[in-house]
Formats: structure tokens, sequence, C-alpha cells
């Protein structure tokens, strides 16, 4: 979440609010900003995510199509809901274990990508 009071309470004024207020003390300061991205940090969190976006689509165009499906901490892959998943073979050792990261983790390995 952006940290902009403004966008936040315009973020609760839409047709489905989202109830964001928490994030806002009475006297108008925020209650944590451990919780809330700067401006600085959600460019960065963007410019990351495109610089990987453009990563994948060579690693595709390159032919690099591995079937290595991610594990969430729920133990569930996409290949859960693969129609393929008794022909494909895929070796459930080989699925690699995503990690669940709160602001803070995230916001500090994007500034290590800096």
């Amino acid at each position: 979440i952006l940290k902009n009071k403004e966008a936040i309470e315009a973020m609760d004024n839409m047709d489905q609010p989202v109830s964001l207020k928490a994030y806002i003390k009475k006297n108008s300061d925020f209650s944590s900003d451990e919780d809330l991205f700067s401006k600085q940090d959600l460019e960065l969190l963007v410019e990351h995510s495109k610089t990987r976006a453009v990563e994948f689509a060579n690693m595709i165009y390159d032919g690099k199509v591995a079937v290595e499906p991610i594990i969430n901490e729920q133990n569930i892959t996409a290949c859960d809901y693969c129609d393929f998943k008794r022909t494909c073979f895929n070796n459930p050792l080989n699925r690699k274990k995503i990690e669940k990261l709160n602001y803070s983790k995230l916001k500090e390995k994007l500034n290590e990508t800096k």
C-alpha cells in the first residue's frame, strides 16, 4: 500500500471499500510505516517487476521453459490444477518453495537489487 493518505482514503471511497482507514490514526498520522510503501519503494517494485518480466519473456523466447512449479506455504502447486499432471511426470522433489514476504522483507530484498 502506498504511503499516501489521499490514496488510502480514495481506495476506501470506491464501490467496494477495502477498509484501509486502519492505516491512518485519528490524528491523521500513519499507524505503522512497516506496512506502507513510499513512492520510491513502489517505483523500485515496479521497475524490478518489469525487469523480471523481460527476463522471463526472453527465457520463453529462447525456449527455456523448464517445468519447475513452485509450491506455496499450503503445499499447493499449479500441478494440483493441471490437466496434464498424469502425463507430465514432474518430480515433486524439484518444486521450489516460495517464501511469503512481509513488507519489510520485500523492501529489504528490493534494496539489495538496486
